[in-house]
């Protein structure tokens, strides 16, 4: 951090950046989703230092960073610095990002209600929409990212952790601090972004209109988001699945004896869970295992 203030304070402040901003902000805004990555840990977000504008630009893209690697030699390219979510997951919160035509810079927040002020109040902030998810609050393998106020370019400036926090208090008297603009992961696999807790499946086994015909039928509960799918198995094969509820299906048993059967629910935020085995013979009565 203290490379890209001396860049910003040799260049003398402001510069002739907003054409150059605007420009920006339009490649980025193409690629904002970025490329795929794994559900089940947090990613590396990249951090660049613009020199003409004393600013952060944070993305979780590989193309947005490769983009303006390639575009923008004023950004200095400092690495991966914490960590996010790139879907929504138990305990996490979207970050939402503009971009300020007046300065040519961008503005983070994890809170709705300062979201939707930005939007009534600011009109050269443009909304770019989530960005990535963070953690709700302080704990394990997370910590704050502090938001500064520059006084002398009215534009907003981010620092992660108390030491860098400190840093910029004791050199840039200039540098007013907002608080806590949200929490991020200093791990790649935190405790709460690993993977989303399971979805809670139940099962039940209805005799249908003949002795082999059965229904089977399930209730889920996601652990974030909403269901996507409910897989039904017999003898640990599928053999039917619905993305409607309520979520059931009619199946004819192919053979007789007793079999297991089991529902598996799916996610949007790609968690899975499954019920318990029911063990059912035809013209029997279903048992839980």
């Amino acid at each position: 951090m203290q490379r890209g203030m001396r860049a910003w304070a040799a260049v003398g402040g402001w510069g002739a950046v907003c054409w150059r901003g605007v420009l920006l902000a339009l490649v980025l805004a193409l690629g904002l989703a970025g490329g795929p990555a794994a559900a089940d840990t947090a990613q590396p977000v990249f951090r660049f230092f613009n020199i003409d504008t004393g600013t952060h630009f944070y993305t979780t893209s590989v193309s947005d960073r490769d983009t303006v690697l390639r575009l923008w030699p004023q950004f200095l390219y400092e690495g991966p610095k914490f960590y996010a979510s790139i879907t929504s997951a138990p305990d996490t919160v979207p970050v939402f990002r503009f971009y300020d035509t007046s300065t040519s810079t961008h503005f983070y927040t994890s809170s709705t209600s300062e979201r939707d002020q930005v939007l009534a109040t600011k009109p050269t902030f443009l909304y770019e929409g989530p960005v990535y998810y963070v953690p709700t609050g302080d704990g394990t393998d997370r910590e704050p990212l502090y938001r500064f106020y520059n006084t002398r370019t009215n534009a907003y400036f981010y620092a992660d952790g108390d030491t860098n926090r400190d840093i910029v208090l004791a050199n840039w008297p200039w540098f007013q601090l907002q608080g806590v603009a949200y929490y991020i992961y200093t791990s790649p696999n935190p405790a709460s972004a690993t993977k989303p807790s399971g979805v809670v499946t139940t099962l039940s086994l209805l005799a249908a209109g003949t002795p082999d015909e059965v229904m089977l039928s399930a209730t889920a509960t996601p652990s974030a988001g909403y269901i996507t799918r409910i897989d039904f198995m017999m003898d640990g094969a599928v053999v039917g699945s619905t993305t409607k509820s309520p979520y059931w299906i009619l199946f004819d048993i192919p053979s007789p004896g007793t079999h297991t059967f089991k529902a598996v629910g799916y996610d949007s935020v790609g968690a899975s869970g499954a019920s318990a085995v029911v063990s059912y013979a035809p013209g029997g009565t279903a048992s839980s295992n």
